[in-house]
């Protein structure tokens, strides 16, 4: 199962990301898991609390090259890609961590100041995902903000596409790019989700769709933001923790025969006015979830 993030910067992916992945530890999640930061500011480790790994994606493809030289001299049997992702293994790019009682494997991408750079970690991705796809349960992959790494994307299927939002036009009108985006270059998804974050009060998100998620605006978690996490100490029952809970439960049983690993009762009651994070009232005449237009 895959399942990306993704949205305008600053709507909070890595927090939404971090959110999930945390939450899964805390269910006792007990699958293959590998974590992948494709933003180059990776700041997805930080958030969770994590070391990060000796290197990325992007130093070992720097002194790896794979021109055609380079693929004629490996060892019969052995591919391009799957090349790349034992370089990978020995360099220390695909690190082991924990989380909770939760192991998972964490990539980073890294980042290329060189021309083309990042048209090349891309293409790099792709050949680390297309070799080491089936050797996971769960990939998660918290992406750059915007639209613009989507049109050289490294996935042709998607599970779950989840795009982050804030109550705000700016925000909305970049998820729905992402969205077509995705669409035109024959991302095949099996789901998209929507999450708002920092909701507020009588903000005009319209009727919302039976996968969309709204994350009260909470100053707990602005703290959070300025802070960088960690996210696992972010109490038990917040309601963030709430409001990704059909996510939670979508990744479970897409990903288990049974929900024997879930020990922990969900809650999905919205959270009581005296929390502080109750959530807004929808306005049923405001529909904002369409295709941008032409123009944008």
């Amino acid at each position: 199962m895959i399942i990306t993030f993704a949205g305008k910067g600053g709507v909070g992916k890595t927090t939404v990301a971090s959110i999930v992945i945390d939450e899964l530890a805390r269910h006792d999640y007990e699958h293959k898991v590998l974590l992948i930061d494709a933003d180059p500011a990776a700041t997805l480790a930080m958030t969770l609390g994590v070391e990060v790994p000796a290197s990325t994606l992007a130093d070992v493809h720097n002194s790896t090259p794979l021109d055609t030289r380079q693929i004629r001299r490996l060892s019969p049997g052995t591919s391009p890609a799957q090349f790349v992702v034992n370089r990978l293994e020995s360099a220390g790019a695909i690190a082991r961590r924990r989380l909770r009682e939760m192991a998972f494997d964490l990539l980073l991408m890294g980042y290329d100041d060189r021309a083309g750079g990042y048209c090349r970690l891309n293409q790099a991705l792709t050949k680390v995902l297309a070799s080491i796809q089936a050797e996971y349960d769960l990939i998660i992959i918290d992406n750059e903000a915007g639209f613009e790494h989507i049109s050289r994307y490294r996935l042709t299927q998607v599970d779950l596409f989840i795009l982050v939002l804030t109550p705000g036009r700016a925000s909305w009108q970049v998820a729905n790019r992402i969205r077509y985006t995705a669409d035109e270059v024959g991302i095949s998804i099996g789901q998209t989700w929507f999450i708002y974050n920092r909701d507020y009060q009588n903000s005009r998100l319209g009727t919302p769709g039976p996968r969309t998620l709204l994350v009260p605006e909470c100053p707990t978690m602005m703290i959070f933001d300025r802070q960088g996490g960690p996210i696992p100490a972010l109490a038990e029952n917040h309601s963030f923790r709430q409001a990704v809970a059909p996510i939670i439960k979508t990744i479970f049983t897409r990903t288990t025969s049974s929900s024997q690993f879930i020990r922990i009762p969900f809650n999905e009651a919205r959270p009581s006015a005296t929390t502080g994070d109750s959530l807004p009232e929808i306005e049923a005449e405001v529909e904002p979830f369409r295709r941008p237009d032409t123009e944008i």
